[in-house]
């Protein structure tokens, strides 16, 4: 079997870590690459230069290093913290989108934090520690969702329905979720609740019914509705804007705080298109 060559790998920041970066830090970094074990070709390599504890985390700082003839980008990976016995102390799936793609021949340094709540203390050291990948850890891919700006009845109000987006958890992919983005009187005996239907999957999906039920800070319920959504249809990886009017019999005024009031909603019918 031919044996593997060895890559050399070369400093790779983030355009905003380079602009900031001096050349004397850059000076360390690319000493600090230098001094690493050469890693093989077709290898992904991960290599640890220090673990120290503060008062919450034990921070340990790190090279990605890629042998691959092609550019790498991470998601959700998970990776295990070793001690200098080579016993398994900790363990996390980190979020790495941030880290952005690396090239062939590169390094790039990370700055991992693990929760001392979750790290065994009574068997951690700072000298000798180290951080692996785990295979035994499932890493959860979470989709891409953009906004469909088209959903959205007045352009102003883009910018505001991004944020609520990004407040949201993520959506694993090949999944749909639907979250209440508000709960407001329309004019008297109307009640209209804005959702926000996102879409992981790969296909377009369309909701044929949407029962949707009201209940206020006390959970009792306020109102209640099966909606035909005619084949409301959201696109692969897009998040809609969708309102949905409920008439009562209440008379319920605007004074009224409707911020503690939730929804109860569950797709009778979710076709892929």
């Amino acid at each position: 079997m031919k044996e593997k060559n060895s890559v050399k790998t070369k400093l790779s920041l983030l355009e905003k870590q380079d602009i900031i970066a001096s050349d004397v830090q850059k000076e360390i970094l690319n000493d600090e690459i230098a001094a690493l074990p050469p890693i093989k070709e077709n290898d992904i390599n991960i290599s640890t230069i220090y673990a120290f504890e503060d008062s919450e985390n034990i921070e340990t700082k790190v090279y990605f290093r890629n042998g691959l003839h092609r550019k790498v980008n991470f998601e959700y990976l998970p990776l295990s913290l070793l001690n200098s016995k080579g016993q398994v102390i900790g363990k996390k799936v980190f979020d790495l989108t941030g880290i952005g793609d690396l090239d062939y021949g590169v390094a790039r340094p990370w700055k991992l934090l693990f929760e001392k709540s979750k790290v065994d203390m009574d068997k951690f050291s700072p000298k000798g520690c180290r951080v692996v990948f785990d295979g035994g850890l499932k890493a959860v891919k979470y989709a891409p969702i953009t906004l469909d700006e088209t959903s959205v009845e007045d352009g102003k109000y883009v910018p505001m329905f991004k944020t609520f987006m990004e407040s949201l958890p993520k959506v694993q992919r090949e999944s749909v979720a639907i979250s209440k983005f508000k709960i407001a009187i329309q004019k008297p005996g109307k009640i209209i609740v804005t959702l926000l239907i996102r879409n992981g999957c790969r296909k377009s999906v369309k909701l044929d019914k949407l029962p949707i039920t009201i209940r206020d800070e006390k959970n009792t319920v306020v109102a209640s509705s099966n909606f035909d959504t005619k084949g409301l249809e959201v696109g692969p990886m897009k998040a809609r804007v969708c309102n949905f009017i409920f008439g009562t019999n209440l008379n319920i005024d605007n004074t009224v705080v409707m911020d503690n009031w939730n929804v109860d909603f569950s797709p009778n019918v979710i076709r892929m298109s």
